[in-house]
């Protein structure tokens, strides 16, 4: 054989034997003038059937109109790639296949080989990881929410207990000073706190990283979850009659660039998994330690520990040591959220001693930003449609030397803007006739050089980029103090980037 034979003969047997489907069209007609075997069988019809025919009609493109436009960027470029394009088989059958088109010279002419893979089970096992996912998020939630129900309680029922003793105190012919003082600071806390308790659960609920990394103070994330989990490691446990004690270590040096709910969500599952590994009870250790200019956080219990088959295998998607109790994305999640946050992670463990998750983050540099102090004075109109948190607010403003007009919807608001200048407007999101959202609206377009505060129990539902859109200065979330009002006035003199303020400034 010549070795124009011999090449031709090696290119035969590869387009014979190749596991994925190749078509061979006429540069000029765009017909089909071969098909391998593969191709052949996958979509139910017989070499002669598919000669002379066009991609579009045996299902590959909707009509002939999308495959003409695919050939005039093969034209243009010599290339065409789908990553996923639908197509129907003969029978009528759906698939999902990756499409590669190239354009090659042929002695003297041109043809079209078209090469086609089959995608429809990788994107079947894509699906079910995602609904895996999906309910993974649901049976955190849903473990949080009990927590947070207990909390909130505990904070609902400080405010209304102190809040009658403070009533009974000043009701008095007499009363003591500092003790009163004492009862309303303990509202005033128990109030941040059940702010703070919610703010949590939406934030893990919305998980994904949103706007630009922040500095984190991982010893404020490691207490928050452990008041986060309690409900698992110490009710549920004790209801099970084993106990558990969960210890948190950390600097206060302990800061780095990141998403705190993303951090919080996976020490979550690091946590709970912790918990399942102390059948018999135990303790659970967090630690956050500066080492130079890496940050490292641990996770450790005095649980059954792991074998070092599983310890190999723990990272990886779907992996479960829990059989049908478990989706094996737990770890997954973790290793995730360690990548966006450019670090490493290692697992140390032996059976029968415990297990230590070590994490090390890149250290942040500088400290986490002071709360401000006053602003400068200004005429600031307050919107709110519950006369009780206008007064609120107002009050607040005027104790650090603001002029403030309070009204209670948006009409109102749009009435006096028109007759009286104002710097600020602070106004509620959820307002009958006219809510926030439109209440912006129109004072964007009528009043540009008033700047926008919006004070709403949904403040961490409001994404940067939602706001911004929207020309919003800053976001409060309800339940606020005067601190957090008296730092949303301060970003006003500062860049114009929006940011989300609340009494938990890192969540």
């Amino acid at each position: 054989m010549t070795p124009l034979e011999i090449s031709e003969e090696r290119y035969r047997r590869l387009f014979e034997g190749a596991k994925d489907g190749i078509f061979i069209l006429d540069v000029n007609t765009l017909k089909i003038v071969d098909a391998n075997p593969y191709i052949q069988e996958f979509l139910g019809y017989s070499k002669d059937e598919l000669q002379g025919k066009e991609l579009w009609e045996i299902g590959l493109f909707k009509d002939q109109a999308a495959s003409q436009q695919t050939y005039e960027e093969l034209q243009q470029h010599g290339y065409v790639r789908y990553d996923d394009l639908p197509l129907q088989t003969k029978d009528g059958n759906s698939r999902d296949v990756e499409f590669v088109s190239n354009v090659y010279a042929e002695g003297s002419t041109s043809v079209i080989q078209c090469n086609i893979r089959d995608i429809s089970e990788r994107k079947t096992l894509e699906g079910q990881r995602e609904r895996l996912i999906q309910a993974e998020k649901l049976k955190l939630l849903g473990q949080m929410a009990r927590g947070v129900s207990h909390d909130l309680n505990q904070s609902l029922g400080l405010i209304s207990g102190y809040g009658d003793l403070a009533i009974a105190a000043v009701s008095a012919t007499t009363f003591d000073r500092a003790a009163l003082l004492d009862m309303l600071e303990t509202i005033a806390q128990a109030a941040t706190d059940g702010g703070q308790i919610v703010s949590r659960l939406l934030t893990f609920a919305r998980g994904q990283p949103e706007g630009p990394a922040e500095e984190v103070s991982l010893a404020e994330v490691l207490d928050r979850v452990g008041s986060l989990t309690a409900p698992r490691w110490r009710d549920a446990a004790q209801a099970d009659g084993r106990m558990i004690a969960l210890y948190v270590d950390a600097e206060p040096d302990a800061i780095i660039l990141g998403w705190a709910a993303s951090i919080r969500e996976a020490l979550v599952n690091l946590v709970f998994n912790a918990v399942d590994a102390l059948p018999q009870g135990g303790v659970i250790r967090l630690r956050a330690n500066r080492l130079g200019e890496t940050i490292r956080l641990e996770v450790q219990d005095s649980g059954i520990g792991m074998s070092a088959k599983v310890k190999a295998q723990v990272f990886e998607p779907l992996f479960t040591t829990k059989g049908s109790h478990g989706t094996g994305l737990g770890l997954a999640q973790v290793s995730s959220m360690v990548e966006q946050h450019h670090g490493q992670i290692a697992v140390e463990s032996t059976p029968g001693v415990g297990t230590t998750f070590s994490i090390d983050f890149p250290a942040a540099n500088g400290s986490l930003a002071h709360v401000p102090g006053r602003a400068n004075g200004r005429t600031i109109l307050v919107v709110d449609d519950e006369p009780a948190l206008a007064k609120l607010i107002s009050r607040m403003l005027r104790l650090v030397g603001q002029t403030v007009v309070e009204v209670h919807s948006g009409a109102e608001a749009l009435e006096h803007l028109a007759t009286e200048s104002f710097d600020v407007m602070i106004s509620d999101m959820g307002m009958p006739n006219m809510d926030g959202w439109e209440l912006t609206r129109q004072v964007r377009a009528r009043y540009p050089r008033v700047s926008i505060i919006i004070a709403s129990g949904w403040g961490s539902q409001i994404t940067d980029d939602e706001a911004r859109e929207r020309g919003i200065t800053a976001v409060i979330s309800k339940p606020y103090r005067l601190v957090d009002l008296q730092q949303a006035l301060a970003t006003l003199d500062a860049a114009p980037a929006l940011r989300l303020l609340s009494s938990e400034l890192t969540a």
